[in-house]
């Protein structure tokens, strides 16, 4: 326990010294600049998610301590909501917290368009193995729409072709999650 509250406690003054870099707007640097303020923000969200490294959290997404709590709260509902088929929602938002800053009709979206795309693939568990997907940075529907381009040329490498092929290994959730990001990452800074 007391190795686990300085951790939280070197987190937290990382955060308040990155402050001018984290932060774009006024109200955001006062924010990271402040300790007091925003150990109360780090401590509001603590009791939003008990048991969870939230100082790490936030340093892994650090946008998510300037949201509203009742916008935490709201999107965090949401998401258990939108996410029904991935068990703990509360793992994946402590490993991706930035998913909070999305909308959770966005990600519903995106989770049906890969269901849609690939039916015989368990989306739920997939997001298990790799929640990064549900962040704005994995540009999910720009990886789809990569994917359906090399489809449609017929460049679709044969481990991707397996998953549309229902061959042997097309269940797998895991290899699933890394041939996808790797099959649909963009290529020298270019998705084509």
């Amino acid at each position: 326990i007391f190795l686990n509250r300085v951790r939280e406690q070197a987190y937290r003054e990382r955060l308040v010294r990155m402050g001018a870099t984290l932060a774009s707007e006024v109200a955001g640097r006062s924010l990271y600049r402040n300790p007091d303020i925003l150990g109360h923000r780090l401590d509001r969200l603590q009791t939003v998610f008990p048991g969870m490294d939230v100082a790490q959290m936030m340093w892994k997404s650090p946008d998510v301590v300037k949201l509203p709590i009742k916008t935490v709260v709201s999107r965090f509902v949401s998401l258990r909501w939108t996410l029904t088929n991935v068990g703990d929602v509360s793992t994946i938002v402590e490993g991706q917290p930035g998913i909070l800053l999305r909308h959770s009709g966005e990600i519903a979206g995106e989770m049906a368009a890969l269901a849609n795309e690939f039916p015989a693939v368990d989306v739920g568990a997939v997001v298990v193995r790799e929640p990064c997907l549900l962040t704005a940075e994995c540009e999910l529907t720009r990886r789809l729409k990569r994917l359906a381009e090399l489809r449609r040329r017929d460049r679709l490498s044969p481990s991707m072709r397996i998953f549309y092929d229902g061959s042997d290994g097309s269940g797998n959730a895991m290899l699933f999650a890394k041939v996808f990001m790797e099959e649909t990452k963009p290529h020298d800074g270019n998705w084509w």
